[in-house]
């Protein structure tokens, strides 16, 4: 008798899956900054999307350097939102520079010193001199000078002195002002001033009531400008004493 064998076929379906993998995360800071990095992959047999936030602060949103492309702004966020295919692989990052922070005071610094530098050379004092009793009411002789000991010439000069509430009259001057009796401000106003040119004017107060002990005087204020450049001047507050 002949044997024989009949083979039998069998249909099978494989099922795809899903698998995302966290591959990398990582979180960097230093002087200069900070970094986050994360690292999704596909091992599954499907496409898979994914959607990865970083968290950030108000401040490092405006310090932003740097970003994967493809995010999207959400309030403090950078959202990310993509689809890997089987295998695939996708890394997004952020990076925030804290350099513009590190060079404000690097600039202020350099500004203060370009002031303190066109200002170098330049004298403006303010002093109360010749005090005396008139009756029942104090005499004094205010004098400022300005010297200008730099190598540049100083041009539309501006002058301007307070006077206290207890200044009750004015005058002797010695280079002419203008009163402005509302603000009650002196002013005075000169061309220019040369490179070593020294300047000294003065004017007499009278008070209106007996002062006695330590008075503070409002300082003067000087504008000028150096070739197309403003700049502004105080002599400081002037400490006296009445008695």
């Amino acid at each position: 008798m002949l044997n024989s064998t009949v083979g039998k076929s069998t249909n099978f379906t494989v099922l795809g899956y899903k698998k995302l993998v966290l591959v990398d995360q990582r979180e960097s800071s230093g002087i200069g900054g900070r970094e986050m990095f994360v690292t999704w992959r596909n091992e599954g047999t499907l496409p898979v999307t994914k959607k990865v936030e970083f968290n950030l602060s108000s401040l490092d949103m405006l310090l932003l350097s740097e970003a994967a492309p493809g995010f999207k702004k959400e309030d403090n966020r950078i959202v990310y939102e993509f689809t890997l295919a089987p295998g695939e692989e996708k890394t997004v990052y952020v990076k925030i520079s804290y350099l513009p922070l590190l060079l404000i005071p690097i600039v202020i610094i350099i500004v203060g010193g370009i002031l303190i530098y066109m200002r170098k050379g330049i004298i403006l004092e303010k002093e109360i001199t010749e005090k005396r009793h008139v009756d029942d009411k104090i005499e004094a002789k205010v004098s400022i000078r300005i010297k200008n000991t730099t190598s540049k010439t100083l041009s539309e000069v501006e002058l301007i002195d307070r006077l206290p509430k207890f200044v009750h009259e004015i005058g002797a001057f010695t280079s002419r002002a203008t009163l402005n009796k509302k603000k009650r401000t002196l002013r005075w106003e000169f061309t220019e001033i040369s490179p070593g040119e020294e300047i000294i004017i003065s004017y007499k107060i009278r008070t209106r009531l007996h002062l006695i002990g330590e008075i503070l005087m409002p300082p003067v204020t000087m504008k000028y400008k150096i070739g197309e450049k403003s700049y502004s001047l105080d002599s400081g507050y002037v400490k006296t004493e009445f008695g």
